[in-house]
């Protein structure tokens, strides 16, 4: 990837293909909103969602180190995906189920192997309403590990790019008496995270994830870690072999439609030329840099689309 394209990608935290998943996974927003339900006190709503994304260490960083974890996988992928559920959400859960409730005068309580044990209904919901959403490509995907920490989890390299999308529910007319923040985390690898966000994309409810077929994995892997030279254009002008055979040094040629504030970022592929989005010029962190102003081009994301499912 080119000097320019790594500017580009340090302007913006969160690429456009994973900014839109809350929106989209807006039904299993509902999933986790109907469960979590059950437990509540009061009438809950969702919440917006957030999106961010980074190296897995700094995701690590970021996220509750002391709620517990399921990891959902395959058999030669076991850590695609973790499914996070807050704190506030294990004590409603635990509580309504054992029929206790915390004294917070003695702090909270530790959280063992019996919580884990009470959550895995919750957990079946939401796994089975992630499934629901993606398609039958996606019944391959299973629990592989729960962890009551996520530090427990092996296996992982820190140095990957995962996305971290939070979906949270609030009291619906306000109310603070459910206590601590409720949502539940997906933390997703960048192959779980760049394959739902096709999937999604293409409309067709899909996911590339077969068990039994562990090349289309690394085909699919392989594609999106491939890279391409960005280009971005300011103007493309059609000129003769005759006048380009006349230019010289020092010659000044005219874009009479050139603008900064709408330049095409373009790659090379096998047919030619392909626009990607367009962006305007600006600067990040002292770096001459440009900010996409649109989505990536659908015709381009397709094409990803049947060489991922090829």
């Amino acid at each position: 990837m080119s000097i320019l394209a790594k500017k580009m990608s340090t302007a913006s935290s969160v690429p456009a293909s994973y900014a839109a998943l809350g929106e989209q996974l807006i039904d299993l927003h509902s999933v986790i909103l109907e469960d979590a339900q059950i437990y509540a006190p009061v009438r809950l709503k969702e919440d917006a969602p957030k999106v961010s994304a980074g190296l897995y260490s700094a995701i690590l960083s970021a996220v509750d180190e002391a709620a517990p974890c399921f990891v959902i996988g395959t058999k030669d992928q076991p850590n695609l995906a973790i499914i996070q559920l807050s704190i506030g959400m294990v004590r409603m859960i635990t509580e309504k189920k054992l029929g206790a409730k915390s004294d917070k005068d003695q702090g909270p309580r530790s959280l063992g192997l019996l919580d884990l044990v009470l959550l895995q209904p919750s957990f079946d919901a939401i796994l089975a309403g992630l499934q629901s959403l993606l398609g039958e490509g996606s019944a391959g995907l299973h629990l592989t590990n729960r962890c009551l920490t996520i530090n427990a989890i092996t296996g992982i390299d820190e140095a990957g790019k995962w996305v971290r999308l939070s979906l949270p529910v609030v009291a619906k007319d306000g109310a603070t008496d459910i206590g601590d923040e409720l949502s539940v985390e997906f933390l997703m690898s960048a192959f779980m995270a760049d394959t739902v966000a096709m999937a999604l994309h293409s409309g067709e409810g899909h996911i590339v994830i077969d068990p039994s077929d562990p090349w289309a994995s690394h085909m699919h892997s392989t594609v999106l870690q491939s890279t391409l030279p960005l280009k971005v254009i300011v103007e493309v002008l059609n000129m003769s072999v005759a006048d380009c055979t006349r230019l010289e040094l020092g010659q000044t040629i005219a874009l009479p439609g050139a603008s900064h504030r709408h330049l095409s970022v373009s790659t090379e592929s096998s047919s030619g030329l392909i626009n990607l989005a367009t962006s305007t010029l600006g600067v990040a962190k002292s770096n001459k840099a440009v900010k996409l102003l649109d989505d990536v081009d659908s015709s381009f994301l397709s094409d990803i689309g049947t060489i991922m499912q090829a």
